[in-house]
C-alpha cells in the first residue's frame, strides 16, 4: 500500500489528504464513468482496456465481445447503460481499493414524491492494476468492504487553484 493512502479518513465525504490520493480517487471514478460509456456504446476495446484480465476472462466467448457479456450479465440494454451515472463520492477500504457506486435512475426529467428516485445501485470495485488501476467487478451492496474513508470527486473545471 502506498505511503499516501489515509489511515483513516473520519466521517463524512472530504477532500483528498494529497494529490496522489485524490488523482487516484478520480482514477476509479473516471474507469467506472468509461466503463458505462463503454457499455453503452458497444465498445469492446474499452471495456478489455478498463476491467481486470481475470474479470475480462469471464466475459469472453466466441459468440459476441465482452461489451455485450457484460450488458447480459448486469440484465442491461445498451439504453439504459447510457443512463448509469456515478456517485461523485468515492469510497475507499482499507485493503488500498475504491468503490464507485454507479446509479440507474427511475426516470429522466420527472420528480416523483413518492417514488424512489434511484432504481439500481451498481458498486464497482476499483483495485490497483500494474501501474494503474483497474475495475475489478461489483461487489455485494449488502456486505460490501469496509469503507474507511471517502473523498468528495470534483470536477476538474470546478476546482480552484489553492
Amino acid at each position: 500500500m502506498s505511503d499516501w493512502w489515509p489511515k483513516s479518513a473520519g466521517p463524512g465525504p472530504h477532500k483528498a489528504s494529497s494529490p496522489e490520493q485524490y488523482k487516484a480517487a478520480e482514477t476509479a471514478f473516471n474507469l467506472v464513468g468509461a466503463y458505462w460509456v463503454a457499455l453503452g456504446a458497444d465498445d469492446d476495446e474499452t471495456i478489455r482496456a478498463v476491467l481486470l484480465p481475470e474479470t475480462l476472462a469471464r466475459f469472453v466467448d466466441l459468440q459476441s465481445g465482452p461489451a455485450q457479456r457484460v450488458r447480459e450479465f448486469l440484465g442491461l440494454s445498451i439504453e439504459q447503460c447510457r443512463g448509469i451515472g456515478c456517485s461523485n463520492v468515492v469510497r475507499f477500504d482499507g485493503n488500498g481499493a475504491f468503490l464507485v457506486l454507479s446509479m440507474e435512475p427511475r426516470g429522466f426529467g420527472v420528480e416523483l414524491i413518492d417514488e424512489p428516485q434511484l432504481r439500481r445501485i451498481w458498486p464497482m470495485v476499483v483495485v490497483p492494476f500494474g501501474d494503474g488501476w483497474r475495475i475489478r467487478g461489483m461487489t455485494d451492496a449488502s456486505t460490501g468492504p469496509a469503507t474507511v474513508g471517502l473523498i468528495d470527486i470534483v470536477p476538474a473545471s470546478d476546482r480552484r487553484a489553492s
